[in-house]
C-alpha cells in the first residue's frame, strides 16, 4: 500500500508502534505511528507515519505522512499544550547504507543541521564503499552533507514537532 487513503487501516508491512490520545487520560483523537518499515517491506522509504485511529470503528486516517523510514521508523508519541512530538528513528543502525537495507536501496541518515564527513569509507557489502549519510555506494570523504538531504522539510498547520533530533514548528 505506497500511498494509503482514508480508512485502509494501519500499513500491511508494519510495524504500528504507539498508540496515544492527545489528552492522555481525558481521552481527545487517538493516534498511532505506523510504517511499511524498509527492513520488511522490500525498501519502501518514506513510509512512516502518524495516523488518527477512530476506536470504535477502526478506521485510520492518515495525519502526517512520508516521514522517514529504514531500521527505525517513527515510533513513540507524546502530546504538550497542543503541540504533538514523536520520536524518529534513524534510517540505518550505522549511520551507513549497506546490503543490509533494501539490499542498498533504502535512503541514507538525514541530518538536521549540516554536518562534515570524515574521510572514512565503509564497506557496505560486496565491496561497496559508502560514506556515512550517504546513499548506497556513494563516496564523499571529507565532504558536506547538507540538512534535510534526501529529505524534505516539514512544515504543516496544527504546530507539529519532531523530537528529539529534529524539531519543526509552522
Amino acid at each position: 500500500m505506497a500511498n494509503p487513503q482514508p480508512g485502509d487501516g494501519l500499513q500491511p508491512a508494519g510495524p504500528a508502534i504507539d498508540i496515544a490520545f492527545e489528552r492522555g487520560l481525558l481521552g481527545g483523537r487517538l493516534f498511532a505511528t505506523d510504517s511499511n518499515q524498509a527492513t520488511h517491506a522490500g525498501g519502501q522509504n518514506n513510509s512512516s507515519r502518524v495516523v488518527v485511529v477512530n476506536p470504535i470503528t477502526g478506521s485510520v486516517t492518515p495525519f502526517i505522512t512520508n516521514l522517514p523510514t529504514g531500521d527505525h521508523p517513527s515510533e513513540q508519541l507524546a502530546f504538550k499544550d497542543g503541540w504533538i512530538y514523536w520520536s524518529q528513528g534513524s534510517t540505518t543502525n550505522s549511520g551507513v547504507v549497506g546490503l543490509d537495507n533494501g539490499n542498498g536501496t533504502n535512503q541514507s541518515d538525514i541530518p538536521c543541521q549540516d554536518i562534515v564527513l570524515s574521510d572514512n569509507l565503509f564497506d557496505s557489502g560486496n565491496g561497496q564503499l559508502t560514506s556515512g549519510y550517504s546513499p548506497f555506494n556513494t563516496q564523499n570523504p571529507g565532504g558536506t552533507v547538507k540538512a534535510f538531504f534526501n529529505s524534505f522539510r516539514l512544515v504543516r498547520p496544527g504546530r507539529i514537532m519532531i523530537s528529539p533530533w529534529c524539531r519543526y514548528a509552522p
